[in-house]
């Protein structure tokens, strides 16, 4: 009997763990192009020729990269901990705000993006809010 308990244990906290690696890698990978590619990036998001106040556009974009790797090193710092669930609600909470900023910038128009650049934006929302679904599910499965 305690080898079971011991086995479902592992078993509530190992989804969580997976999702936050995937949340984490994505992390990494969107960070790390708006980071290092931000020219590219602004190129395929529609923006070259604008500039976004007076620091300028690709700037933008890399600074939204840098806090994307930043938010992923967060996220990989909570795999490493004993499981919290309100460092996990933080995690999602800040996937759902950027969720909610990506659909009010689509919504608003106010930043020209192209239309293959909507449709990025669009995705990768998509894909963190999947993520953050995904993550609620493994908070409400420590119960």
């Amino acid at each position: 009997m305690t080898a079971q308990l011991t086995q479902t244990a592992p078993d509530k906290t190992r989804f969580i763990q997976r999702v936050l690696y995937g949340n984490a890698t994505f992390s990494i990978v969107t960070g790390s192009l708006f980071a290092f590619a931000a020219s590219a990036v602004t190129s395929v998001l529609g923006l070259t020729g604008t500039a976004l106040g007076s620091i300028g556009t690709p700037t933008i974009i890399a600074g939204v990269g840098i806090a994307t790797l930043g938010f992923a090193a967060y996220v990989l710092y909570t795999t490493r901990l004993p499981v919290r669930r309100a460092l996990l609600w933080t995690v999602i909470a800040l996937d759902l705000t950027w969720v909610i900023g990506s659909y009010a910038l689509l919504l608003a128009r106010v930043v020209p993006l192209s239309r293959g650049g909507a449709w990025t934006l669009l995705i990768i929302a998509d894909i963190v809010l999947v993520f953050a679904i995904l993550q609620t599910i493994g908070v409400r499965r420590l119960r």
